[in-house]
C-alpha cells in the first residue's frame, strides 16, 4: 500500500478490525516448534510477561533479544509477534512498555536489519503475511491460507513470528498454552 508519498509502506497490526482475533489466534498451535536454545528463554519470557514485575518482563525479554539461528533471530522474530499481537486490543496491556524498552536497546545486541524489524513491530508494522493472518482471525475468515503464507516468510522468521503472535493473543485471553501459563486466579 502506498503511502501519502507513493512510498510502499507496510501493514499496521492496529488496522485489524476490531473482532475476535485474540481468541482465534490463541486458539492456534503453531505447527514447528521454537528452536531449541530459544525455547527456555521464550517460557521464561512470557511467564514474566504474564505475572512479572516490570524488572523481570525487562530482563526476561533482554534474554531472547538477538537469540537463535537467523538473520532475524528467532527470539527477535518472537518478540515482533508479542509487539504485534499488543496491539490488538483498544488499550496496550500491562506488559507492552517493558518490551518497548527492550526495542530500545536491540541496536548493538542484535543485528541491524532484526533491530530495525522491532522497531517497526513496536509502532505496529509487519509484513504483509502477518496483517492477512490477523485480518483473517478478526473477521471470522478461514485462518489456514494466512498461516501458511505467514510460515513461509524466511527459514524460521514466519513460524517464529506466528508463536509470537500466538503467544501474545494467550497473554491478552489469559488462556493456557503450551508454555504453561495460567489464568491468573480471580479474587473470590
Amino acid at each position: 500500500m502506498p503511502d501519502r508519498r507513493g512510498f510502499w509502506a507496510p501493514p499496521r497490526a492496529q488496522d485489524t478490525p476490531r473482532g475476535p482475533a485474540a481468541a482465534r489466534l490463541a486458539a492456534i498451535r503453531p505447527p514447528r516448534p521454537l528452536p531449541a536454545e530459544v525455547r527456555p528463554g521464550a517460557s521464561a519470557l512470557l511467564h514474566a510477561l504474564a505475572d512479572g514485575a516490570d524488572p523481570d518482563r525487562r530482563r526476561a525479554a533482554l534474554g531472547v533479544l538477538g537469540l537463535g539461528p537467523g538473520a532475524t533471530p528467532s527470539g527477535d522474530d518472537l518478540l515482533c509477534g508479542l509487539l504485534l499481537a499488543a496491539r490488538l486490543t483498544h488499550r496496550p496491556p500491562h506488559w507492552l512498555p517493558a518490551l518497548t524498552d527492550v526495542v530500545r536497546q536491540a541496536p548493538g545486541h542484535t543485528p541491524p536489519v532484526s533491530a530495525a524489524l522491532l522497531r517497526h513491530a513496536a509502532d505496529g508494522y509487519c509484513v504483509p503475511q502477518a496483517a492477512h493472518l490477523l485480518r483473517a482471525a478478526a473477521t471470522g475468515a478461514d485462518l489456514s491460507a494466512p498461516v501458511t503464507a505467514l510460515l513461509a516468510v524466511g527459514h524460521s522468521s514466519g513460524s517464529d513470528l506466528l508463536h509470537g503472535l500466538c503467544a501474545g493473543a494467550r497473554l491478552l485471553t489469559r488462556t493456557v498454552g503450551p508454555e504453561g501459563f495460567r489464568r491468573r486466579p480471580t479474587p473470590s
